[in-house]
Parts: C-alpha cells; sequence; structure tokens
C-alpha cells in the first residue's frame, strides 16, 4: 500500500518509518556506491523518502494539536524543519570543511538513524497514546 493508503489508514508510524528506511537506504547508496546508476537511483530514493516523511510528521503535528491549537502545530512542524535544514547545512559544511564530504554524509547518515532510533523510543510511543483525531 502507498503512503497515501497507509495514512488515510491512521498508519502514520509505519509511513515514518518506511521513509526512514528508504532514507537510510538512500544515504548509504550515495555515499558508498560510486557509479552514476546509484548516484541517480539514491537520489530517486531519497525524494520518495522525504515524500514519505515529511507529510507523515507533520499529520502526527496536526493529530496531536486540539483544533484551535492547529496552525500553531503546522507553523511549529515548518519552522523546526527550517532551522533544522539550516543547520544542517552550517554543520554539514563545517564538517566537510574540517575533513571531508564523505565525513559530513555519515554524519549525516548516523543522524538520521539517530532519529530513527529516537522516534521509535520515544516519539512514536507518545503519538500512539496522545493523538486527538485519526
Amino acid at each position: 500500500m502507498l503512503a497515501a493508503g497507509l495514512m488515510k489508514a491512521g498508519k502514520l508510524n509505519k509511513v515514518i518509518f518506511t521513509g526512514i528506511i528508504l532514507m537510510i537506504v538512500s544515504y548509504g547508496m550515495f555515499i558508498f556506491l560510486k557509479t552514476a546508476h546509484s548516484f541517480y537511483l539514491s537520489a530517486f530514493t531519497l525524494g520518495i523518502s522525504y515524500g514519505y516523511v515529511f507529510p507523515a510528521f507533520q499529520a502526527v503535528f496536526v493529530n496531536l494539536a486540539t483544533h484551535n491549537q492547529r496552525g500553531t502545530a503546522n507553523s511549529s512542524y515548518y519552522i523546526s524543519g527550517d532551522l533544522g535544514i539550516g543547520i544542517g547545512v552550517l554543520a554539514g559544511g563545517y564538517i566537510a570543511e574540517m575533513s571531508n564530504y564523505t565525513t559530513a554524509y555519515i554524519t549525516g547518515l548516523g543522524l538520521v538513524i539517530l532519529g530513527g532510533v529516537l522516534y521509535k523510543v520515544i516519539g512514536a510511543g507518545y503519538y500512539e497514546q496522545n493523538k486527538l483525531s485519526e
């Protein structure tokens, strides 16, 4: 079942974990496989993984908010996303300058794995216990 069908069925955690696994595979291909085909395949699967993860996380934010706080939930989601991208670019540039791009990408891959583990341990259960709507 595609992400949209799973999201409609209320299986947001499944969509998020699928996206995170695709993201790990994509970054792994990009870092460790050095062919043109693997580069294009990693870009394709990375786009799909972000297509899974971003709307699912937004739905998690909205489903944890009461009706009168949904605008705040959306703006908090977008602000945190923009902040994360900005800090990630700065940190990745700093790491690449101090070492090399491979080290920066491996660090990013490690952070994706860490984020997936933290969401599994903390976020997924919290969402399932506190969600207000499907």
